[in-house]
C-alpha cells in the first residue's frame, strides 16, 4: 500500500492557519466562502502590524494543505499545540480584560497566574477548549483531514524528545514538536520558529550544517535514528526525517 505523505504543523503554523481560517469564515473569503474579494486586500483592510503577516501566513498554508491533501496527503499536529494554544488564549484574554480597565503602565509587571486566574470567566475556558477542534472541524469541511497524533505513543515522544535536548539545545515545546514529527514518520515539518526550523534542517541534513558542525549533527543524526527505529521497530536507515519547505515555497 502506498504511504500517504504526512505533513505535521507545529505551533506557529497552526495558530497562523487558525487566525485565516476565522477571519475566511466572518468575510466568507476563499476557500472557505465564495466571496470574489481579494485576500490579499481583505487581510490589509481588516489587520494591522504583524498581525497581517500571520494571517497571509495562514492564508498561504490553508492553500498549500489544501493542494497537497487532494493528492492525498494527511496533516498531524502534536498534542502540546493545543496546550499552547489554550494557554495563550487563556493569558490573552486576561490581558484584554486588563487593557479595557485602562490599567496604568506599572500594573502590567504585576500580571501572574493569580491574577489571570481571576479575570478568567467559564466563557474563556469555552473559546480555549475550542480552539483546535474548531480548526479541524472547519478543515474536514474543506476537504483537508487534520487530525491530533496520537496520545499513546506521548510516552515515546517524551523519551525521544528528552534524548533530543539532552544533545541538542531545543526548547521543551520545540523539542516534543520535532520528536512527535520523528515518531509519525513525517515528510514534511511546516514551522514558524527559525530556530526550530534551523535545527531540525541540521539534523535531517547534517551537509547543510555549518562546516565545523557537520560532523556533530551527522552523529546526532544517526542517534536520533536509532532511538526512532528502537520505537518504531525500522531499521535506522529506514528512519525518514522531515523535510522543511523551502521559503517561499509556500503559497
Amino acid at each position: 500500500m502506498e504511504h500517504a505523505p504526512v505533513i505535521f504543523l507545529d505551533t506557529n503554523v497552526f495558530h497562523y492557519l487558525r487566525l485565516y481560517l476565522g477571519l475566511a469564515e466572518d468575510l466568507r473569503l476563499r476557500p472557505v466562502g465564495k466571496s470574489p474579494k481579494d485576500t490579499g486586500l481583505a487581510i490589509k483592510k481588516k489587520c494591522k502590524g504583524r498581525a497581517r503577516a500571520d494571517f497571509i501566513k495562514g492564508r498561504d498554508t490553508l492553500n498549500y494543505l489544501c493542494r497537497r491533501c487532494k493528492d492525498g496527503a494527511r496533516v498531524v499536529y502534536a498534542p502540546i499545540t493545543c496546550l499552547e494554544l489554550m494557554y495563550g488564549l487563556l493569558r490573552g484574554r486576561a490581558i484584554v480584560s486588563l487593557a479595557k480597565e485602562g490599567a496604568p503602565q506599572r500594573m502590567w509587571s504585576r500580571v501572574d497566574e493569580d491574577e489571570i486566574l481571576a479575570r478568567l470567566l467559564p466563557a474563556d475556558y469555552a473559546v480555549a477548549q475550542d480552539a483546535a477542534g474548531k480548526c479541524e472541524a472547519t478543515c474536514a469541511a474543506l476537504g483537508l483531514p487534520m487530525v491530533k497524533a496520537d496520545p499513546e505513543s506521548m510516552r515515546d515522544v517524551w523519551a525521544l524528545a528528552e534524548n533530543i535536548v539532552g544533545h541538542v539545545f531545543m526548547q521543551v515545546e520545540d523539542s516534543v514538536v520535532f520528536a512527535s514529527a520523528l515518531l509519525e514518520s513525517a515528510d514534511e515539518l511546516l514551522t514558524g520558529d527559525h530556530y526550530l526550523r534551523k535545527i531540525a534542517s541540521y539534523i535531517g541534513n547534517p551537509g547543510g550544517a555549518p562546516y565545523g558542525q557537520r560532523t556533530y549533527y551527522g552523529h546526532l543524526k544517526k542517534q536520533i535514528a536509532r532511538l526512532v527505529a528502537d520505537t518504531t521497530g525500522e531499521r535506522p536507515l529506514h528512519v525518514a526525517f522531515p523535510k522543511l519547505p523551502a521559503r517561499g515555497a509556500i503559497k
